[in-house]
């Protein structure tokens, strides 16, 4: 069942939307140094476009296919 074990004042919470929300405001300038102290401790990604490109970079460091791929740390994938 969705919502499941959070508390009710939880369960029905956008956070997608609260990302996105927080993200524009950040690009904007329009976000507290404050907020953005906090929501980078949690591990804010800025911008998921920032994160593919940084991926796409290492991955093909030293410009060769056969080069070994380096795998993606817990908090990478969880911002996909």
């Amino acid at each position: 069942m969705e919502g499941e074990g959070w508390p009710a004042s939880l369960a029905n919470f956008p956070l997608g939307q609260w990302i996105a929300d927080n993200r524009r405001f950040y690009a904007r300038g329009r976000l507290d140094q404050d907020r953005i102290e906090r929501l980078e401790k949690l591990g804010m990604v800025w911008s998921h476009f920032d994160v593919a490109w940084e991926e796409g970079s290492r991955r093909r460091a030293g410009g060769q296919p056969s080069q070994p791929q380096t795998p993606l740390t817990q908090k990478e994938r969880n911002f996909r």
